[in-house]
């Protein structure tokens, strides 16, 4: 978590220029938010005995590359952690009153409902997440 500023100040400097929509920008930068933090939580996590990941319990690299291109921005975080696809995990029921919610899952939920399109795969002993946003 220590370079999410520097994350995200990178992010917004090379779209600032382009994307000027507000809404769309901020969009950009919320998503890049969530998907930075699901990383540095869990992708390099050490695991319970049950086998998930512990937050916060390691540290690892995780590359950011930014494409604009055709008035569509695409973000992709390439790390080397725990193999791990979030788009399988099923959308939170926010149908349900806010007591019966389970916790968990809304930033996934948040960046595929804002996103133009959202995409994983796992290669070379990568998880490569992609999303974007047209402007």
């Amino acid at each position: 978590m220590d370079n999410f500023k520097v994350v995200s100040k990178f992010v917004d400097d090379l779209i600032s220029g382009n994307v000027v929509d507000e809404l769309i920008h901020d969009q950009i930068i919320v998503a890049v938010e969530e998907i930075y933090v699901n990383v540095a939580h869990y992708a390099y996590g050490q695991l319970d005995e049950n086998g998930d990941s512990i937050p916060d319990s390691g540290t690892g690299p995780v590359e950011v590359i930014v494409s604009d291109e055709n008035r569509v921005v695409t973000i992709t975080f390439i790390d080397s952690g725990i193999m791990y696809n979030p788009l399988e995990k099923p959308d939170p029921d926010i149908t349900k009153p806010p007591s019966e919610r389970q916790i968990g899952g809304y930033g996934i939920f948040m960046v595929k409902k804002t996103m133009d399109d959202m995409t994983y795969k796992y290669e070379d002993d990568h998880n490569i997440l992609s999303f974007s946003k047209k402007y």
